[in-house]
């Protein structure tokens, strides 16, 4: 089967068949992408409808056409720990500083060069996708504002 992709190309293949009947909505999400102002993006529906999939599917277009950006996913799991659920969005190579407990403009320190390095513009901004999001913890949840606020980076 195919699905129609959001520049009218027919576009096949088990990872898209699912979004036949989701092109509104995957125009939608991807059309908010980039947009100007860098508007926060919010997903909202049932548990099971696909959410999750359907934003992985958009932010995976987003990634092939050049865009930067990361999906994390928060959980109950995670809740105690700090920026457990943005773990992904932290350099490598500075993942034992924070295990150490790095004050929290540190961690946002790292991030920001991790993502102005990577060439995000206010033009293809950084892109966060959190899935889960009502499960994220306090400093995540800090992190994200200082990011969002200082950097050209969008929230899904």
């Amino acid at each position: 089967m195919t699905a129609a992709g959001t520049d009218g190309a027919a576009t096949g293949g088990a990872g898209t068949w699912g979004f036949m009947l989701r092109e509104q909505e995957t125009v939608a999400l991807a059309a908010a992408l980039g947009a100007a102002g860098r508007p926060t993006v919010l997903v909202a529906g049932e548990a099971g409808v696909g959410k999750s999939r359907l934003t992985e599917h958009v932010l995976d277009r987003y990634l092939a056409s050049g865009g930067r950006g990361r999906r994390c996913v928060a959980s109950s799991a995670l809740q105690e720990v700090p920026f457990g659920a943005l773990v992904g969005l932290i350099p490598a190579h500075h993942m034992a500083a924070v295990a150490a407990g790095t004050q929290q403009l540190s961690v946002f320190a790292m991030v920001l060069e991790d993502v102005l390095a990577g060439g995000a513009t206010d033009d293809k901004p950084f892109v966060v996708l959190i899935d889960d999001l009502h499960h994220l913890d306090d400093p995540s949840c800090g992190l994200l504002v200082q990011l969002t606020a200082n950097a050209p980076v969008q929230l899904v």
